[in-house]
């Protein structure tokens, strides 16, 4: 009951440029920020130094509100038309993120004054802390090409890239019970084809095939 709802503000910038009548090109900014925080927490003795705390120091687990999440990006998007036959499209997306703990925030008449450490990496809240990049926000990057030989077939690829970007394990190693703990998530790039043919006007047949060189990927 004592927790305060979490309240997000966003915004974004951008604009959209045709440079004539072959190429088209879009750049956006975003910014959005999350106060009060909700992150689910273990409580120790209050008594007890951190370093040394053990199962015997635990005091219950709870919701509180801790700190802010902020996460930002650029967006750019391109559309070419090579010649009548072949257009190009691509965009890329780079991504970025922090979470800022403050002690000051935490609401001590709900933890009894002991110590807060987060699930979510294990850290023990008695200083501001500042934590850089969120997890699962890789940085993108897809081109595409389409290609129409004659005026009912197209034919068609794609290139994906996937950046690095960290995951969640649970780490048994972290404090007396164990908590949340990031490892990184290797890169990848994907290849699509598409061969799609308008059999009458309200009838096309396509075949697609995707991750054409059996890529492995997590």
């Amino acid at each position: 009951k004592t927790l305060k709802p979490e309240t997000s503000a966003s915004w974004e910038f951008g604009f959209k440029q045709t440079v004539n009548d072959n190429i088209t090109y879009s750049i956006s900014y975003f910014k959005t920020s999350m106060e009060n925080s909700i992150d689910y927490v273990y409580l120790w003795n209050k008594f007890e130094n951190t370093e040394s705390l053990g199962f015997g120091d635990y005091r219950g687990d709870t919701y509180v509100n801790i700190g802010k999440k902020i996460n930002r990006g650029v967006e750019i998007a391109i559309h070419s038309k090579i010649s009548d036959k072949l257009s190009v499209n691509g965009n890329l997306s780079l991504v970025s993120g922090k979470l800022e703990y403050n002690p000051a925030s935490i609401d001590t008449s709900h933890t009894h004054g002991n110590h807060v450490q987060l699930f979510a990496n294990g850290t023990f809240v008695n200083k501001d802390i500042e934590t850089i990049g969120l997890v699962r926000r890789p940085n993108t990057a897809t081109i595409g090409f389409t290609y129409k030989p004659v005026e009912k077939l197209s034919l068609g690829a794609t290139i994906k890239y996937v950046g690095p970007r960290s995951d969640i394990y649970y780490n048994s190693g972290s404090g007396p019970f164990g908590a949340l703990a990031t490892k990184g998530v290797a890169d990848y790039t994907l290849s699509d084809v598409i061969v799609r043919y308008s059999i009458l006007k309200n009838l096309a047949a396509a075949l697609r095939v995707e991750n054409i060189f059996d890529v492995k990927y997590n």
